[in-house]
């Protein structure tokens, strides 16, 4: 990494803190020196000042619609993994509008489509006819998270009123990489790190990047994204930029985690990030607790996800669990999440505010 850990104190620490613009060295050391508390607590007072300063009391709040769990991809930590004996389902087109118009009726105008990785995206149709769908419906922001895609097919996306695109690496460690993707066009590493580029070439003016703390570990993890981050912003400034890093958590059929990641490296991770990219939007799923939750949205989170369901469906009627992707802990209401916001003086917004923020 080119900086010694060992020699890494709280001088060190406190003197990044005190800085504008941060570096890779700057990065490694807000992970990695050696603090106290005391620190810590500053730490999140800087990180809870800079998100005031750029996004101002708001929290913003979406909601996931899978569309299917049918995947090509055999990954070894995923509920979807086509080796899973788990039932499979692909909503149709008026399923698609039935889950959506309940949706919109429950106020959300912010919505993430998801889906497997199936037919090595032949269904490129499918999925554009379900943006065409979203925008049909009335909502104002539309992100999707469907894997690594060309660009013509980007492009297709974009033009139906996709706005923002969400891509997870997975892990940047390359042997683990290869250990947990046995199957499908997952296995190609250089492709799926470099589909944020194609995103933005393909005309998506936001893309996300995120791992899946767990698989390994997480802090040498965390320096990779920010060098993959800080490449794309030199290549293409414009863009905007979202950051989610969700910890594994249990499914059918899924090995829970390798690595451990205690609550208080995992909010330091986030809290770094913040810093090292201020105008950054930070996401945290209904993975985690409604406390940390909570908590994160505090300091240093700008976007929650509220009320999901990680399977095909499940917003109009129930559906059965062991079509989720994975568990989902922070199960609050709507109405719920948005009155713990509103009591700790947050503005709740349903849309893309970010865009009227900038």
């Amino acid at each position: 990494m080119g900086t010694n850990n060992k020699i890494l104190n709280e001088a060190n620490f406190l003197q990044v803190l005190s800085k504008s613009k941060l570096d890779k060295n700057d990065f490694y050391t807000l992970i990695f020196a050696d603090i106290s508390e005391k620190a810590f607590e500053a730490l999140a007072a800087k990180a809870r000042l800079v998100t005031i300063q750029r996004f101002g009391m708001v929290k913003g709040l979406y909601i996931p619609l899978y569309l299917s769990n049918y995947c090509n991809n055999v990954c070894e930590y995923c509920g979807f993994s086509s080796n899973n004996k788990i039932e499979r389902k692909t909503l149709t087109a008026k399923e698609i509008l039935v889950e959506l118009t309940d949706i919109f009726n429950k106020g959300f105008r912010n919505i993430l489509l998801v889906s497997g990785e199936w037919n090595n995206f032949a269904n490129i149709e499918y999925l554009k006819s379900a943006v065409e769908i979203v925008r049909k419906v009335g909502f104002h922001s539309i992100s999707v998270e469907l894997g690594a895609l060309p660009q013509e097919y980007a492009t297709m996306l974009t033009v139906a009123g996709a706005e923002a695109f969400v891509l997870y690496q997975e892990t940047y460690h390359r042997p683990t990489y290869k250990k947990v993707h046995t199957q499908g066009k997952k296995m190609e590493y250089d492709y799926r790190i470099e589909g944020q580029a194609r995103a933005i070439q393909g005309g998506f003016r936001k893309v996300s990047f995120g791992f899946l703390a767990g698989l390994y570990d997480v802090e040498e993890e965390a320096i990779e994204m920010f060098e993959h981050i800080s490449y794309i912003k030199k290549k293409y400034w414009d863009a905007e930029i979202g950051i989610s890093v969700p910890r594994i958590t249990s499914a059918i059929g899924v090995d829970h985690t390798q690595y451990q990641v205690d609550d208080q490296l995992y909010a330091r991770i986030l809290m770094a990030y913040r810093l090292a990219f201020p105008e950054a939007t930070i996401s945290l799923s209904t993975r985690e607790t409604s406390t940390f939750r909570d908590g994160m949205s505090d300091i240093c989170v700008t976007h929650l996800s509220v009320e999901s369901k990680t399977m095909p469906g499940g917003y109009h009627e129930e559906v059965e669990q062991s079509l989720e992707q994975f568990s989902v802990i922070d199960s609050r209401s709507l109405a719920d999440m948005t009155k713990v916001l509103k009591d700790k003086g947050y503005d709740v917004h349903f849309k893309d505010w970010q865009r009227e923020l900038s």
